[in-house]
């Protein structure tokens, strides 16, 4: 018999892994196809109390970002060969330094081809009912971002070929999270890329802001940082790694 004890159980276990939210939307969906197909009289799911999240990301996930060769390599493969669709996402992403989240909720009035901007106001997020588009977290989540003029242009373009709804606003990217990711495991195994997640591009952004001398209070209010330490802890982390690499290559040069 499965009882709330046990489901408590699972959930302080699943607690420590980054999907842990996904994870938990699983179980409790499987359960609640239960109850309404009569094999449960209730959902176990719902006595349990949500443990805070333990996991917390290793220093290797700081790797987690394209550099400038990096990002041109891959973008030129997407260009090439994927839909339009997925250009104008991951252009989005690695220029705009969207959250995922933020990406996919995004519908037709966020842009203004004329001034080439785009206004986030809201997210997608995984609860216990699925996936739901809600406000950020934070008050400087909201921001209006501007982008390079290629990158409207393209959403422009894709923007037009896109069905309009009989009512309601038009969903940019009507996808969800988990296609987005195993799309760009597909790319990057295809075609022998570094590994990178979706939010990887998000870490790219940051490091090509730092590249080209962005103050970290410009790139707080374009990131959505709550905090300008947030910022700054992955700006100090970018620069440590950069002067690594000029150590190396100095040495490299040194020894040829």
């Amino acid at each position: 018999k499965i009882t709330i004890l046990i489901c408590q159980k699972l959930v302080n276990h699943l607690s420590q892994f980054r999907s842990y939210g996904s994870y938990i939307s699983l179980v409790n969906r499987i359960f609640k196809f239960a109850v309404n197909i009569s094999v449960l009289d209730n959902n176990p799911m719902d006595k349990t109390i949500r443990a805070r999240c333990s996991y917390r990301p290793k220093t290797d996930d700081f790797e987690n970002y394209y550099d400038k060769a990096e990002l041109n390599k891959f973008l030129d493969i997407v260009k090439k060969y994927k839909k339009p669709r997925d250009l104008v996402m991951y252009r989005i992403l690695a220029y705009g330094g969207l959250r995922i989240g933020e990406l996919l909720a995004l519908d037709d009035s966020d842009f203004d081809f004329k001034n080439n901007t785009i206004r986030i106001n809201k997210t997608i997020a995984r609860t216990k009912e699925g996936l739901v588009e809600q406000e950020p977290k934070t008050k400087k989540s909201k921001r209006t971002i501007t982008m390079d003029a290629e990158t409207m242009r393209l959403a422009r373009e894709y923007y037009k070929t896109l069905p309009r709804p009989i009512r309601g606003p038009l969903k940019m990217f009507p996808i969800q999270p988990v296609s987005l990711r195993d799309s760009l495991k597909k790319i990057i195994k295809k075609y022998h890329l570094k590994p990178i997640t979706p939010h990887g591009f998000r870490h790219t952004n940051a490091s090509l802001l730092f590249e080209a001398g962005v103050p970290a209070k410009m790139a707080q209010e374009r990131l959505g940082h709550a905090k300008i330490s947030i910022t700054m802890d992955l700006y100090t982390h970018l620069s440590k790694t950069q002067k690594n690499d000029v150590v190396d290559k100095l040495s490299t040069y040194i020894a040829s």
